[in-house]
């Protein structure tokens, strides 16, 4: 994310960012929209990203699919696997 899309959230000049993918593009079992969220909650790598000291955006999962974290199958669909925990 460029300085110039922070300061653009920062300032409600964009409600917030879609993701397309955890590793890359289309790895996601869909789009994520995150939005400027003023919680307390602590960055979990997931829901909510802190992106800086000012700034945190936030999806509300209503319901998780593993991939959304970055679980993936091998080629061979099994087993399942964390490319990165």
């Amino acid at each position: 994310m460029s300085d110039q899309e922070r300061a653009d959230i920062k300032n409600n000049n964009y409600k917030g960012v879609l993701l397309h993918g955890y590793y890359t593009y289309g790895d996601t079992p869909g789009v994520i929209a995150y939005y400027k969220s003023s919680t307390t909650q602590a960055d979990d790598q997931g829901s909510i990203i802190q992106i800086d000291s000012n700034l945190k955006l936030e999806h509300k999962f209503l319901i998780c699919d593993v991939a959304y974290y970055g679980l993936q199958r091998k080629q061979s669909g099994i087993p399942l696997f964390f490319q990165e925990v």
